[in-house]
């Protein structure tokens, strides 16, 4: 199977999920490479729900890439697939609307592996503002707000992209729940 993979042109990435092909002929003057968040292909989304009896909830996720033995020398970001937010509290729902993400640099500034417990380091990473709302209806307000951060790490051999995502939604003075959703589509495609 592997030789008649390499004459067909494509490469095993091999993550934490089961091994993923990617066409290694996708490479031009402007490369890019076409990652999966799974072995399966299958979208990924992340949702967060607050109830009205608590302030807000926060959702931290680490989204990981092996990006294999070269050094990553990407500068733009974009997700494959279906990607968008969608908001909804009490009986309303707001969305979809579009995710974007930009541009990338892989620098001693953010070279560290990151895990979903430790909330500080996604906090700290977690710069680039997404999406940011406010609702109101009479005293009754929600917040809703989503963050995206990235890292980069060598390990045993292969160096390894991080999406950082970090939600956070609030209904204040409210009888009803909110929920935040973001799918991230199947992966993404840097170049």
């Amino acid at each position: 199977m592997k030789n008649l993979l390499s004459v067909l042109g494509i490469i095993a990435i091999a993550g934490s999920a089961p091994a993923v092909l990617v066409n290694s002929n996708q490479q031009s003057e402007n490369f890019s490479q076409q990652y999966y968040w799974n072995g399966s292909h299958s979208n990924e989304a992340r949702s967060v729900t607050a109830s009205p009896s608590v302030n807000g909830e926060t959702n931290r996720s680490v989204l990981t890439l092996n990006l294999g033995s070269q050094k990553p020398n990407f500068s733009s970001f974009s997700f494959n697939g279906n990607h968008d937010i969608n908001l909804s509290w009490g009986g309303d729902s707001y969305g979809p609307y579009n995710v974007n993400f930009g541009g990338l640099a892989f620098g001693s500034n953010n070279n560290e592996k990151v895990t979903e417990a430790n909330t500080d380091a996604i906090d700290k990473y977690s710069t680039i503002e997404i999406f940011n709302e406010r609702y109101s209806s009479g005293l009754a307000k929600l917040d809703a707000t989503i963050y995206f951060g990235y890292t980069w790490y060598y390990e045993s051999g292969n160096y390894y992209f991080q999406l950082l995502v970090n939600q956070f939604v609030n209904p204040m003075n409210s009888f009803s729940s909110a929920t935040l959703d973001i799918n991230l589509g199947v992966g993404a495609i840097l170049s």
